[in-house]
C-alpha cells in the first residue's frame, strides 16, 4: 500500500526467500528482520518530517517500529541459544539482507523502467 501512496511502481517479483528448516536459518532471519527495526525508527522520524504516517506512505515503518521491545528480547533469545552454528547462522543472516536488497532494487526499477 505504500508504494501506491506514493505513486511508486510495485513489483511483480517470483523471487522466492528459501531458507533450511534449521534453527540457524530462523535465528539468521530474524536477526536481520529484528534489526532492521533500530534503522526503521530513524527512518520513521524522517517519514513523519515528510508528512508520511502510519495511515499514508509510512504504513510498514509504522509496523516496523511498534514494538521497540523485541529487538532486545531477540538478543536476550539469541545470546541464550545452546549449540547454534554461527557460521550457518551469519549466512542465512547475509541470504536474508541481499533478498531484502534485491526487494528495494526490484521497487527502484519498476519506477525507473
Amino acid at each position: 500500500m505504500d508504494c501506491c501512496d506514493l505513486q511508486l511502481g510495485v513489483p511483480q517479483s517470483g523471487d522466492a526467500l528459501e531458507l533450511r528448516d534449521q534453527t540457524e536459518d530462523y535465528l539468521g532471519a530474524f536477526y536481520v528482520l529484528e534489526g532492521s527495526s533500530l534503522g526503521a525508527a530513524v527512518l520513521w522520524k524522517r517519514a513523519h518530517a515528510l508528512g508520511l504516517n502510519a495511515e499514508f506512505g509510512a504504513r510498514h515503518l509504522a509496523l516496523q517500529t511498534s514494538d521497540r521491545a523485541n529487538w532486545p528480547a531477540f538478543q536476550r533469545h539469541l545470546e541464550a541459544c545452546e549449540d547454534v552454528n554461527v557460521d550457518a547462522l551469519n549466512i542465512a543472516a547475509e541470504k536474508v539482507f541481499a533478498f531484502a536488497l534485491r526487494v528495494a532494487e526490484d521497487v527502484e526499477n519498476v519506477d525507473q523502467g
